[in-house]
């Protein structure tokens, strides 16, 4: 996995219309969300996310993450807070962080779906 390139923002930015997250899924191997024209975020390597103002982490396993929290808020931003780590910032002011690292497997999907 190569380290998150600063063009996926432009990717992403558009897709922060107003539509809030539908999906969110927590697994023993993955967590994910989806939303507005984005079918999935996917990560299979670490989330940490700040949800009414405490911190959760995941990392292959069982998690204290209250997961449902997500579900109906609405994507504002993107940032990149390191090469291997993508934010996502809610309008509520909670964010969540999707981890890749560097190995030869992909440990971070963003699906767009078909594009027209």
């Amino acid at each position: 996995m190569r380290p998150l390139e600063p063009d996926i923002l432009e990717h992403l930015k558009p897709t922060c219309d107003g539509e809030p997250i539908h999906f969110v899924g927590l697994g023993i191997y993955d967590f994910q969300v989806g939303y507005s024209s984005v079918r999935r975020i996917q990560t299979m390597a670490k989330v940490v996310c700040s949800l009414q103002g405490q911190t959760f982490a995941w990392e292959e396993g069982p998690s204290n993450m209250p997961v449902w929290l997500l579900v109906g808020q609405t994507p504002s931003s993107f940032e990149l807070t390191s090469p291997y780590a993508l934010r996502m910032n809610l309008a509520s002011g909670d964010w969540v962080e999707f981890y890749c690292d560097d190995s030869p497997y992909e440990a971070l999907i963003i699906d767009f779906g078909i594009k027209d």
